[in-house]
């Protein structure tokens, strides 16, 4: 099915208005609120040890919303030690809890080393949907995520063994409440998205989504964008997931909202968690009700080609792509 001109017209709506700078708008936005400021001072430390101090790169910022929690990996020092430490936490843990994650299978593997960033939204490119495809193409179905895959051994033509091949492990019957439930609730980042990333691209800017999925089956979406003209901010909506038949899952969005960012550091900003704590506008009632003539049937069913305990591949039809997000939080 092709995307109707009607329908290009009212995104490109929807994103200038999400964007514009009204100066009403902005003056009720006065309200905003900081988060994560960082008020931690350098420390120097009197180990004996000769290890240098490392930086944490900016690609493992982690964010988590609206559950009182937040994890944020920023950009700054940390010695060897202090993550050793944190490891030592982790498997005690892990130990304690009986935890243990599964692992993980080749293809899998190839595609996210294809990723330059392994948790935002990547550029498309043929290597990165060439592995994707074949991730899915070869996986192997199972009921149980956390059981051993099969290794294997490739070989040649002439008969010698070569690499060892992992299975990669996908859950069967993906779109039933009673399979992707258990997988489901968590926080979990778009990384892959070829659409997105090129559509983006065309007007110089880029987009980061994320999806806050809940036990509920409630949803919600914030997407940050950055465009050299139009400016930043958050565009989410919300609603709920369910399911529609063992292959195919169900997103239903019925409420949009906006949080342009207004001077200042961007990176302080969050987005409004829910519609409720958008300051009251008619900017807030305009951009609600066209999302909501957005929320047509075709951006509503997603076929499940790939999901497993942290990683999910939808099919998107309308465009014949496909989205991957991997899970950041449980």
């Amino acid at each position: 099915m092709k995307v109707s001109t009607g329908t290009i017209l009212v995104h490109a709506t929807l994103l200038l208005l999400a964007i514009s700078k009204v100066n009403s708008f902005l003056v009720e936005l006065s309200d905003i609120k900081l988060y994560n400021s960082r008020t931690s001072t350098a420390s120097t430390s009197t180990s004996s040890t000769s290890r240098e101090p490392f930086r944490i790169p900016k690609s493992l910022a982690l964010h988590r919303h609206g559950h009182g929690q937040s994890l944020d990996f920023s950009l700054g020092m940390m010695t060897w030690e202090s993550l050793e430490s944190i490891f030592e936490r982790v498997s005690k843990t892990a130990l304690s809890t009986g935890a243990a994650r599964p692992i993980m299978g080749t293809n899998k593997r190839l595609f996210y080393q294809s990723l330059k960033q392994p948790y935002a939204m990547n550029e498309a490119s043929n290597e990165c949907t060439t592995l994707l495809n074949r991730m899915i193409e070869e996986k192997t179905l199972c009921s149980d995520i956390n059981r051993n895959p099969v290794t294997t051994r490739k070989k040649d033509i002439i008969g010698a063994e070569q690499e060892e091949v992992i299975a990669t492990l996908s859950l069967d019957n993906p779109g039933l409440n009673t399979t992707f439930s258990r997988v489901a609730p968590g926080t979990w980042n778009v990384v892959y998205a070829p659409h997105i990333a090129n559509g983006a691209k065309v007007f110089g800017g880029k987009f980061d989504v994320q999806y806050n999925l809940y036990t509920n089956g409630s949803i919600t979406s914030h997407a940050r964008y950055e465009f050299p003209i139009l400016g930043s901010g958050y565009l989410s909506v919300s609603g709920r997931y369910g399911s529609k038949d063992n292959l195919v899952c169900r997103v239903e969005f019925d409420r949009a909202w906006v949080r342009p960012f207004v001077g200042g550091n961007a990176s302080l900003y969050k987005p409004y968690e829910c519609l409720e704590e958008v300051p009251d506008s008619i900017w807030k009632w305009i951009i609600n009700n066209l999302g909501k003539i957005m929320f047509i049937e075709e951006f509503a069913v997603f076929p499940i080609s790939f999901l497993d305990e942290d990683t999910i591949v939808f099919d998107f039809e309308l465009l014949g792509t496909r989205i991957c997000a991997r899970k950041i939080m449980r």
